[in-house]
């Protein structure tokens, strides 16, 4: 501790970089699932020794740890098989493997026994903070043992199949056979599994409570001193608390805390409490508390969100006609124990099926299949929008004490026991039928969940305001009305929806009775329950659309899978602009998808463009005939046909008999159009057939002028002097010969 303090004054005095230097933790990698190393090796007991003690081991490769939340990874997947006790861990640090299904540390169960895991806390320093990641932890005498007063947090590990045995004559305890806390320290569990593990605690001599006693305690999770629980999208489940004793016997199921307790989006299934009595020595008394989870104490709360609690039992067993069984709260069981109230609130959630039992020839008692308050005045426990249902071998909830039961609206019970005075949207009294509440099963999401059936009193009758967030336990967005009733929110834990991929899509625009290309649709069922065949294309323009290659229509669409088939825009009915239309399933009118299209026109203009060549100025072309069809279905709007464009006054229309009259369906008109260009150039313009009801088309026109040559040079119309010239030269020859040869050649040339 002292060496913490220095090295922060030591910041404060020459700065944050040096602090930065001396705080950074040692990355060790753990490159062998060998337990022991070599000298080119890292096992995973040495690279703890080398974060607990900052050094080598000697004979391994691993990383000297740097006193400060060294991280160990674990690079090789498969198996860990110790052959001894790993070393504890007495300081910061994190170990992570590859993943909780493929990295894996065993123990050696009925061989040596003793936990996987065990934090303590050093002899001198702080206490240590443990993360523990991306592994199972399996076949330990116990599989996690905290016993410091720092936090520990595991993120997707699955301990399981560890069991802790304790057998004694007078006093016998088991408790955490998956993870125990000693010390009142936090502990955080997120998309993790506690389940498989086992405990039995044994008495074989006479006596009763409290002087000689059986007692098992969270089997799957005991915090002892009142730490701080927080669970998060994790499965607590099949975790065994067993109490042998001869006069007498006490267990508390999967999960026991005497502090804060947080569950949220997790499952709590299938655990069990069992007291059994032998009375080899006489009469004796089993109890059995809190098959689920037992929330003990006082100043605390248990507080749940959107959680599944089912299929927990607390059984008690007695041998003799003597004998008395006690088994309450076969899912939940709140004690107070002090006198600051133990309070309790669920939210989104669904309490069904849990079991309480009193069996053996002695006299039995069983109460609160469900929930449990043994507690004091001013104490309650609150739920809004959750399911009580279904418990077995005695009411839904019960509360013998002074505590009570509190609704915030919107619950349904299968009884009249767990709501106190029901208030807004509360439903009490609900048959089973009509819940129709489906089994724990893998309903989508981290966690298995219990999914009401379609036609449930449960679907859209509760509120998704103050429940713990807009999604349900498997993480699917609530407010999906399947009726719709309400506001959409199912009552529970579990949200029934069905989803379309895409959500929405354009086809964009088409002539009348042309087809787009197909758009392939996901149709996603995520109710819980087997989807009769049927998908609907609805809407006021359904018609307009048309499925192919469908796999939903005539198919049944199992829970948790969806169907795809294909949808295309082939506009039929009359009129230009926006066609609308949604898909849905069958067994809902919500929609799914939106599928929108726009019909821009349903006549027809050929030929589209056209080309007229190239023409001298002045000279116009042939015309060329355009024809206008009205593909249907019903009679245009009266057509005008009109030239635009830069060019158009270099286009003319010869003939018309489109202008001012419509088309029935399938007529024609034609319009004749040349190209008479009056300047040089190309040209462009476009001819226009509009009609309402039907659209506009349009031709692009062009062609491209040319100039006419240039015209020839006029003809020599009077004397120019050239023969007039060559004379008075001959008159200057000397001889009469050569100027009588002069003037022959002379009068050749032109005047």
């Amino acid at each position: 501790m002292a060496s913490v303090l220095v090295r922060s004054l030591a910041a404060a005095a020459i700065g944050s970089l040096l602090f930065a230097a001396s705080a950074s933790a040692a990355a060790i990698t753990v490159d062998t699932t060998n337990d022991t190393s070599t000298v080119s090796t890292c096992a995973l007991r040495d690279a703890i020794t080398a974060a607990n003690t900052n050094t080598t081991p000697a004979g391994s490769s691993c990383v000297a740890g740097d006193d400060v939340n060294d991280a160990i990874t674990i690079t090789p997947t498969g198996t860990i098989q110790l052959a001894s006790a790993l070393p504890v861990i007495d300081h910061d640090m994190s170990i992570t493997g590859t993943g909780s299904g493929t990295s894996t540390v065993r123990g050696e169960l009925g061989t040596e026994d003793y936990r996987i895991f065990v934090i303590t806390t050093p002899s001198s320093g702080p206490f240590p903070t443990v993360t523990l990641s991306g592994m199972t932890v399996t076949h330990g005498a116990g599989g996690i043992l905290d016993d410091t007063g720092g936090s520990l947090t595991l993120n997707d590990v699955t301990v399981s199949g560890n069991t802790v045995t304790s057998t004694s004559a007078t006093q016998s305890t088991a408790s955490g056979a998956g993870i125990e806390n000693t010390a009142g320290a936090p502990v955080n569990i997120s998309n993790s599994t506690v389940s498989g593990n086992s405990e039995t605690a044994t008495t074989t001599g006479p006596g009763i409570c409290c002087s000689v006693f059986a007692q098992a305690l969270g089997a799957g999770i005991h915090l002892a001193q009142g730490g701080n629980l927080t669970i998060d999208q994790s499965t607590v489940a099949n975790n065994t608390a067993n109490a042998n004793g001869n006069q007498y016997a006490a267990t508390n199921g999967a999960i026991y805390n005497e502090g804060q307790t947080t569950i949220d989006s997790s499952t709590i299934s299938g655990n069990t409490a069992t007291a059994t009595v032998s009375e080899a020595d006489g009469a004796g008394t089993a109890t059995a508390n809190g098959g689920g989870i037992t929330q003990q104490g006082g100043l605390v709360n248990l507080s749940l969100s959107r959680d599944t609690i089912s299929g927990n039992t607390a059984a008690a067993v007695t041998s003799t006609a003597g004998g008395s069984g006690f088994a309450v709260g076969g899912g939940i069981f709140l004690n107070q124990t002090f006198a600051d109230p133990l309070n309790g609130s669920v939210t989104g959630s669904t309490i069904a099926g849990n079991t309480v039992s009193a069996t053996g020839p002695g006299s039995g008692f069983t109460d609160a299949a469900d929930v449990y308050l043994f507690t004091n005045a001013g104490t309650t426990f609150t739920s809004k929008s959750t399911i009580f249902a279904n418990g077995i071998g005695a009411a839904n909830c019960a509360h013998p004490g002074d505590g009570t039961f509190a609704s915030d609206g919107y619950n349904l019970d299968t009884g009249t026991s767990c709501l106190g005075t029901p208030t807004t949207g509360d439903q009490s009294s609900v048959s089973s039928a009509h819940l129709a509440l489906g089994p724990l099963q893998n309903n989508g999401g981290p966690t298995a969940t219990m999914a009401p059936g379609l036609t449930s009193f449960a679907v859209d009758k509760g509120t998704h305001v103050g429940i713990g967030g807009v999604a349900d336990q498997r993480g699917r967005i609530r407010t999906f009305d399947m009726n719709p009733d309400g506001d959409g929110t199912d009552v529970g834990a579990v949200e029934q929806s069905v989803k379309a991929t895409p959500a929405n899509n354009d086809f964009g625009s088409l002539q009348w009775g042309t087809t787009s290309g197909t758009q392939l649709f996901l149709m996603n069922n995520y109710t819980g329950n087997a989807l009769p065949a049927g998908t609907v294309v609805g809407g006021a323009n359904a018609g307009d659309f048309q499925t192919s290659t469908d796999g939903c229509t005539n198919t049944g669409i199992p829970n948790n899978t969806f169907c795809t088939l294909d949808v295309a825009f082939h506009p039929v009915s009359a009129g230009n602009g926006v066609r609308n239309a949604s898909l849905a399933f069958s067994v809902s009118p919500v929609q799914l998808a939106t599928l929108t299209g726009d019909v821009t026109e349903y006549i027809s203009l050929v030929p589209k463009p056209k080309d007229f060549g190239s023409t001298q100025v002045g000279t116009p072309t042939g015309a060329v005939t355009f024809t206008v069809t009205n593909a249907g279905p019903g009679t245009s709007g009266t057509l005008a046909a009109a030239l635009a464009g830069a060019n158009a006054s270099e286009f003319g229309i010869t003939q018309n008999n489109c202008t001012g009259h419509t088309l029935a369906n399938l007529g024609t008109c034609t319009v004749s159009v040349r190209f008479a260009p009056t300047s040089a150039g190309a040209k462009a313009a476009k001819l226009n057939i509009t009609g309402t009801p039907g659209g506009t088309q349009s031709s692009a026109l062009t062609g491209t002028a040319t100039a006419p040559p240039p015209p020839p040079p006029p003809a020599n119309t009077g004397p120019t002097g050239q023969r007039a010239a060559a004379l008075k030269k001959c008159k200057k020859k000397k001889s009469k010969q050569a100027r009588k040869k002069c003037k022959k050649k002379a009068n050749r040339l032109p005047v």
